[in-house]
């Protein structure tokens, strides 16, 4: 079965551990430190159901996410649909005996569906949008899942040519650190109350490729459990390749840092975030 069909039933309670708050609160002041204007339009790769992109949207931003799991993108659409059922809810109640709706069809503050995410179904590598952006954005090792340094090139490529001038590329990876030292060989279980999990790691040194046998089983509504199995594939690379294929696609290397600190990145460090800037190009339309 491919990844993200069967684990997006369970990937937000396999997930609840990662501190997204923060990761976008620094992502947030990354975008801005690099001069990416509050309230420009944002673009996250691979952003599965959405976690990233609802607090992008928060902190004010037009945000596009793009996903290749069509399940992945249901739960997001799900989450929208249950804020915006949440707002109108909202709406109702405060204004039930003093709203006046043609007196407030020009007021954007009073309009629920304010601030909606566009979701796109699209693979990474051939990623499509209808105009330019101020900043494109990927986390949890997204880019790892790009097995091929062509892939991860010309992802690269698509991500210059849809930037606007000078925009921000920010991005993470995990490295062969984190493989090494932290998933190895190992087998991990994690049962819930309506699932079991269980991850089964295989990395391999001398090509730098991970796998990720997930075995899970599943409660449904009939309290029967069943079993449903995905394998994921994962590729480390190192800093000096990352720099090498970004040069290659044209864009600019600013700075690499440990995780979601400000911290430069070290040869201990198991998680990248990397910042990028577009590169001018000459055939390029310029708004």
């Amino acid at each position: 079965m491919k990844p993200y069909s069967s684990f997006s039933r369970i990937y937000d309670l396999c997930m609840d551990n990662v501190p997204y708050d923060d990761w976008a609160a620094r992502i947030t002041a990354l975008l801005r430190a690099n001069g990416v204007p509050d309230g420009g339009i944002v673009t996250e790769l691979g952003c599965g159901t959405g976690n990233i992109s609802r607090r992008l949207r928060d902190a004010g931003y037009d945000v596009i996410g793009i996903d290749a799991s069509g399940e992945m993108l249901m739960v997001a659409q799900d989450k929208e649909y249950e804020r915006l059922a949440d707002l109108y809810d909202e709406n109702d109640e405060d204004n039930a005996e003093e709203y006046n709706a043609e007196e407030n069809a020009d007021d954007t503050e009073n309009d629920p569906t304010d601030g909606r995410i566009t979701y796109l179904c699209q693979d990474i590598r051939s990623f499509e949008l209808y105009g330019t952006t101020a900043a494109i954005v990927s986390v949890c090792d997204t880019l790892n899942y790009l097995l091929t340094k062509d892939d991860l090139r010309k992802t690269f490529s698509l991500v210059n040519n849809y930037l606007e001038r000078e925009g921000v590329f920010c991005f993470d990876l995990k490295t062969r650190r984190y493989y090494e030292k932290v998933l190895g060989n190992r087998v991990r279980v994690e049962d819930y109350d309506d699932a079991t999990l269980i991850w089964d790691n295989a990395f391999d040194r001398e090509t730098g490729c991970n796998e990720y046998r997930l075995t899970m089983f599943l409660r449904d509504e009939d309290e029967h459990y069943t079993r449903q199995d995905e394998l994921h594939i994962q590729m480390a690379y190192d800093l000096d390749e990352i720099k090498e294929l970004l040069a290659e696609s044209g864009m600019e290397f600013v700075a690499a840092y440990d995780a979601y600190t400000d911290r430069p990145a070290t040869e201990a460090t198991e998680r990248l975030v990397i910042i990028a800037k577009e590169g001018f190009q000459e055939q390029k339309f310029y708004g």
